[in-house]
């Protein structure tokens, strides 16, 4: 049996195009264990998969999946862009077969026999307005030659891909945490419904608890550090705790909810880096000599008692003089989150965002620094909303997916019907293949397979509704149209209508999602027209 192994970041748009392969080796009696994963998951599965395959937006982390990889001996595969787009399974286990050519135990490609794997470039769009001019070859040639080998590096720091990771793997309990507040509105109608409450306390309301624990031990992970993984966990936790400044009680110790949640986020990742960098400098440091006769797990506790003793004493110091990290952290990060919140700032994340995205490189490149800023200003909101002030913050994920990535980042979702009902039959078999995906904001395929990246004329409509979209927003939510979200509601794959109605808790955020859905519309249609008439035109000369 062979045995394939798909991500795609979240793992989301990967499930789709392993679901294909699976119905794809079902129908040719193939036996295929096929399975897509998030990329915070991969070092788990790994071991028991013959060859990776990894989306097309996550080309520029080919070279740190290719590292990593190559401890399992196992090879590495950028899917075609046309393929991920189409989703086309068939065409992918064709592919698979010409790497893994035979049945049996897991073995290294067929050719290179090495596990460097041939990397594959970012094909540009297959139009003719891909190369129309020398700033468009300029642009194309700086992104792939100069920004993604520094993102690669950037990303690939054990540091960074930890954070990335340890929020992946949270995501679950933000979801759970999420989805209790649906409960809420059916009690608030039906009295006698059980409150569950408590379970968002504990799932998203230990969000920083969490990170505090992941982060130390995914940086042990990343850096191969295997003896102190779960020393270095521990240690945060115990430091992060430390740092709240718990209350002396009769009954004992009194911590605050709010910063064991997501309230703090920012002292979570500050004690796990400072944590994890501890535990790093004393990676080489050992009581014994390496022919002790001790035994290992005796040899790792000790070694572990110094980075251990010094990190409880500084938090020790830290609470015994009662210095306020979180205090001081919030003062500091203070101007970044003002503007964030402001309207230059909604419109610079969506930007950032759009653009990297449109040159093929995935948005959780990203995904700490504004996931850091939505975490921040739902947490701000629900205390302002506790408080009885009216909730101010919009660079929310409650405003974001619902109201400007409608059909996924780019707000593809129109672009999407409009090919459904397109002259081109690519196009209209484009529109077929994504429509479902895109209703549950997940358009990788449509990004890749129309294709939108590289493709500088569906890339115009795509960067203008990342600037248009969230201006509208903002007036909507300012002039009080629309209620700003006051409770964390994280379950992006919600249908464009619904996700919006839930965050909010307010049915004229439907009027919202229909005006942005409308205004995307229009600024897609123009540039739609036109790609529609090139690819019309290369069917009838038979070139596609």
């Amino acid at each position: 049996m062979k045995k394939v192994l798909l991500t795609c970041g979240a793992g989301a748009s990967s499930g789709f195009m392993a679901q294909k392969m699976r119905q794809a080796a079902k129908k040719k009696g193939l036996e295929y264990e096929i399975k897509a994963v998030s990329e915070s998951e991969l070092n788990d599965y790994m071991a028991n998969y013959q060859i990776l395959l990894i989306g097309p937006h996550l080309k520029y982390k080919l070279d740190a999946l290719t590292e990593e990889a190559a401890k399992y001996n196992l090879p590495v595969k950028v899917i075609d862009e046309d393929i991920y787009g189409t989703l086309n399974g068939e065409a992918l286990l064709e592919q698979v077969d010409e790497i893994l050519p035979g049945y049996g135990e897991k073995q290294a490609p067929a050719a290179p026999t090495s596990t460097k794997v041939e990397k594959q470039e970012v094909k540009a769009a297959p139009t003719e307005q891909t190369n129309t001019n020398e700033h468009s070859n300029f642009v194309m040639d700086w992104v792939q030659n100069k920004l993604v080998p520094n993102m690669n590096r950037v990303t690939g720091n054990g540091f960074v891909k930890a954070i990335q990771d340890s929020m992946m793997l949270i995501l679950p309990f933000i979801m759970v945490g999420s989805l209790i507040s649906i409960f809420g509105i059916i009690r608030e109608n039906f009295p006698a419904f059980p409150d569950l409450a408590v379970i968002n306390t504990f799932s998203f309301g230990l969000f920083s608890l969490f990170l505090s624990f992941l982060l130390p031990y995914k940086v042990m992970e990343n850096y191969e550090i295997t003896k102190y993984k779960f020393y270095a966990a521990l240690s945060g936790v115990a430091t992060f705790l430390m740092l709240t400044l718990p209350v002396n009680v009769d009954e004992g110790m009194a911590f605050s909810a709010d910063k064991l949640g997501a309230g703090g986020m920012l002292v979570a990742l500050f004690t796990g880096i400072v944590v994890a960098a501890v535990f790093k400098a004393f990676a080489k440091f050992s009581f014994f000599k390496k022919d002790t006769s001790m035994p290992d797990i005796v040899v790792s506790w000790t070694d572990a008692l110094v980075p251990v003793f010094l990190l409880l004493l500084g938090a020790t110091i830290l609470y015994s003089t009662q210095i306020d990290i979180y205090t001081l952290i919030s003062d500091l990060f203070a101007p970044v989150f003002n503007i964030a919140q402001s309207l230059p700032g909604l419109i610079i994340c969506s930007l950032v965002v759009t653009v990297m995205y449109a040159f093929g490189i995935s948005s959780w490149a990203v995904f700490p620094v504004i996931w850091a800023i939505w975490m921040q200003g739902i947490t701000d909101n629900i205390s302002l909303a506790e408080a009885g002030t009216a909730a101010t913050n919009l660079n929310l994920m409650e405003v974001f997916h619902p109201f400007i990535y409608l059909g996924g980042t780019g707000a593809t979702l129109m672009l999407v019907i409009f090919m459904l009902r397109s002259k081109s039959k690519r196009l209209k078999l484009m529109g077929r293949l994504t429509i479902v995906p895109s209703i549950f904001n997940i358009n990788e395929p449509v990004v890749f397979g129309t294709p939108i990246a590289f493709n500088p004329l569906l890339m115009i409509p795509m960067i203008l509704c990342s600037i248009v979209l969230p201006i509208i927003t903002y007036v909507f939510f300012q002039i009080g149209f629309v209620q700003i979200p006051t409770e964390a509601f994280q379950v992006w794959y919600l249908p464009i209508g619904l996700y919006g109605v839930l965050a909010t808790h307010d049915i004229r955020s439907l009027v919202l999602s229909i005006v942005n859905l409308a205004v995307s519309g229009a600024i897609y249609w123009p540039f739609f027209r036109a790609y529609e008439k090139i690819e019309v035109e290369k069917e009838a000369k038979g070139e596609v």
